[in-house]
């Protein structure tokens, strides 16, 4: 079996020191070590999705579209350009990297097991009041609650989901607007074995825009873009000009620290750095415990419910 990286080599490669090695920092012992790009961020037979997709390799063959792209990509940015092309590439592997990470994977299967659990307790509750109520659903809903049964969703079952949406996510971010930051700094930015990153929004609240994110491309140089949720909703194709606009931004010392904690906080594991450094060391002890988490809001309407999910960064952590 390969070791298949759900973070590409080619990424991680931004973000080597001189000698070619990443400073590795993990959040549940405070270990440091050094390793090479292909000694971090894989897993074993990673670009495969059996059982639940016609095509297997499905994620694989996206992958292997936009990696090789993604070098030039970040030279043309490092360069001031941004033209369709540099966009392009962006955005395909950054999908990637936003939704098919074992962060995310973790987070899709909350949802989708609440999700299923909403969904019986939501029918007892409708058919109770609606005078019919059903016997065996409300014992089915007995043996879950004293933990005889659970619901578990398949990891396999969410790598599919979100392979499916690549190209979707693609899309929206080519067409978002962004901000490409410069960091001329002392301190560089920082990766993680879940390179997107954002700050914590707080609570829900009604009308709330789109979660503005951070993909650091390299010590020097980041993303900060949102997905607009009133975006196009058009089918993808990559021959149009990109819609959103970009600006050019420099990076202050709070900037960069605003950037990097949000960095530690929403990696999975492991927190990567260019440099050994005992302000990163600490960095990582402080955001040990936070994890990307999901939270649900369930608003009773006259003839059902109505079940959204937000986005957090926040500690404690789920039990893993």
């Amino acid at each position: 079996m390969p070791r298949d990286h759900y973070v590409a080599q080619t990424y991680l490669g931004h973000f080597v020191d001189p000698g070619g090695m990443l400073h590795i920092y993990r959040k549940t012992d405070g270990k440091y070590w050094r390793s090479g790009p292909k000694g971090v961020c894989h897993e074993w037979d990673g670009d495969i999705i059996p059982d639940f997709l016609k095509n297997e390799r499905m994620l694989g063959d996206y992958r292997a579209i936009f990696e090789p792209r993604w070098n030039d990509a970040v030279t043309d940015l490092e360069n001031h350009c941004c033209d369709s092309a540099v966009k392009m590439a962006i955005s395909g592997y950054w999908a990637n990297l936003l939704v098919c990470t074992p962060a995310w994977t973790r987070v899709g299967i909350k949802m989708y097991d609440y999700s299923a659990m909403h969904r019986l307790r939501a029918e007892d509750v409708l058919r109770t009041e609606a005078g019919k109520p059903d016997p065996k659903l409300k014992e089915m809903l007995r043996a879950f609650d004293s933990g005889r049964y659970r619901i578990e969703t398949k990891p396999e079952a969410v790598r599919a989901s979100a392979a499916t949406t690549l190209l979707d996510f693609a899309w929206a971010l080519y067409n978002s607007h962004w901000t490409i930051i410069r960091n001329d700094t002392e301190v560089g930015f920082l990766t993680s074995d879940n390179p997107v990153a954002f700050n914590d929004p707080g609570a829900w609240r009604e009308g709330q825009p789109g979660l503005p994110r951070y993909l650091t491309l390299s010590r020097r140089l980041c993303l900060y873009g949102a997905l607009d949720p009133t975006g196009p909703r058009d089918k993808p194709d990559f021959t149009q000009s990109p819609r959103g606009d970009i600006q050019w931004r420099s990076a202050s010392a709070h900037g960069v620290e605003r950037v990097n904690r949000a960095v530690a906080e929403c990696a999975e594991e492991i927190v990567i750095s260019s440099s050994k450094s005992a302000d990163v060391q600490n960095l990582v002890a402080e955001c040990a415990r936070y994890r990307v988490d999901t939270e649900f809001i369930e608003i009773r309407q006259p003839d059902g419910f109505l079940l959204g999910s937000h986005t957090r960064v926040r500690e404690p952590a789920l039990p893993r």
